[in-house]
């Protein structure tokens, strides 16, 4: 409701709820004085076909988003003609030039519903558009997938105006080749389509050039994405040359043959009290798992560990991934391609005193779903989101030696080489046990530009 020169004024809309969308069909104008009323007519598709007001039926023709180009009276004479920037902002520079309106048509960009009390904005079933920002004025109600790419909440048909279109206000879809409702039920984009024969509903890819369409399935979508895989190994397994645990019988501990086991047991204790005393959590943790001789797994957080050597890894097939998706994402400017992509397992030794003695060596993965965006400079834009996970399932190489940070213990600071392979022998003597640690932690990153 609304106050005018003419007194409160108050609007009531009709809507086809049985149509695949509600649809708007009738539209009621009260005053003091009376009311008035216009219907709309639209197609299955829901694109806008006429304006029926003031004992007449004017038709609309519409432009490839599925909006009102022109209206044109029952004589075949242009009442009014629109033209709009990709976000739909009125332009007159256009193709709409002529004649200036002679009719009061709320139907425009896109098929969204406009009036005097939204300002410059469009309705939608379930937002509102203000295209001066680009943006829908509320969060968007459907909720992506887990593996899709983060983006904003507020996007305009994920920033593609030009090709992708979003008659519900919740999902953005192709609408020209909508065959069975709002832009195929709004299945989104799905491989390009390059032939001559109509494509199933399915496929919104029908009017469109290559360079137009999406080149991938959106992540909701039931069809698998192609993945990009890195040259790591498959499997994070490494076969040791440790002695296989034994428990030794109690005559075997009368005979000697635990004496050596035990002395090593002596000097792995004392490194491990000496870490713990020294603040070293990760590998107080660790040798004590070892020590527990139950080998269960031990599971560590991979975003709690700061070490450079695993992020520069990391960083580095990241970057090989995202290269190889761009590579693979054909089109041209504005293309958006969506991928997963498995680095496999790749080798990491991890730095720093309290890392390199409570892991040292092991191994890491990276596996998600990525988006690549083409610019027109030649780069492209990634995000997405992916799981790091490190995997060791060894704990003690026979003939690695260590260094001992001198300022532990007394006397001349001079680094102090420990011989840790002979740790691995503590299970063979029924002292200690091997464990796989393992972990993941999931990481989420958007706007990294990829040359």
């Amino acid at each position: 409701m609304t106050d005018s020169a003419n007194g409160p004024t108050s609007k009531a809309w009709t809507f086809d709820v049985n149509a695949t969308l509600p649809r708007l069909t009738l539209e009621t104008t009260s005053t003091p004085s009376g009311s008035a009323t216009r219907g709309f007519l639209t197609d299955p598709r829901d694109t806008p076909l006429a304006l029926f007001s003031s004992g007449r039926a004017d038709s609309f023709a519409p432009d490839w988003l599925g909006g009102v180009a022109d209206v044109v009276s029952p004589q075949g004479e242009t009442r009014a003609s629109y033209d709009y920037d990709p976000f739909g902002n009125p332009r007159t520079d256009g193709t709409a030039g002529a004649p200036s309106s002679t009719v009061d048509n709320p139907i425009g960009f896109a098929g969204g519903y406009q009036d005097r009390t939204l300002g410059s904005r469009y309705a939608y079933p379930a937002r509102v558009y203000d295209p001066g920002t680009g943006r829908f004025a509320g969060v968007d109600p459907v909720s992506r997938g887990q593996k899709a790419p983060a983006s904003s909440g507020y996007a305009y048909v994920r920033d593609r105006p030009t090709v992708l279109v979003d008659p519900s206000g919740a999902i953005a879809c192709i609408r020209l080749d909508d065959q069975s409702g709002p832009c195929a039920s709004n299945q989104t984009a799905v491989q390009n389509y390059t032939g001559t024969a109509a494509p199933p509903a399915t496929n919104p890819c029908q009017y469109m050039s290559p360079d137009s369409c999406l080149h991938w399935v959106d992540p909701g979508a039931s069809q698998p994405l192609e993945t990009i895989t890195g040259n790591g190994r498959k499997s994070p397994k490494t076969p040791n040359n440790n002695p296989p645990y034994h428990r030794y019988s109690w005559w075997e501990f009368l005979l000697g043959y635990v004496d050596k086991g035990l002395d090593i047991l002596d000097t792995y204790t004392e490194l491990r009290l000496l870490a713990c005393g020294k603040g070293l959590s990760l590998t107080c943790k660790t040798w004590g798992h070892y020590l527990s001789g139950d080998g269960s797994d031990l599971t560590v957080d991979p975003s709690s560990i700061d070490n450079p050597n695993l992020h520069d890894w990391v960083n580095q097939q990241q970057r090989i991934l995202l290269s190889q998706a761009k590579q693979k994402c054909a089109g041209g400017p504005g293309t958006t391609c969506y991928f997963n992509i498995d680095s496999l397992w790749h080798d990491v030794f991890l730095t720093k005193q309290d890392y390199a003695f409570g892991i040292g060596q092991a191994r890491f993965r990276i596996t998600g779903t990525v988006s690549i965006t083409l610019e027109s400079d030649g780069h492209a834009t990634a995000s997405g989101s992916y799981d790091l996970s490190l995997y060791k399932d060894w704990n003690f190489d026979q003939g690695k030696t260590a260094e001992l940070n001198p300022r532990w213990v007394p006397g001349p600071l001079k680094p102090i080489k420990i011989d840790v392979g002979q740790f691995g022998l503590l299970p063979s003597y029924g002292l200690a046990k091997e464990y796989v640690l393992k972990g993941t932690s999931h990481y989420s990153f958007s706007g990294v530009v990829v040359a």
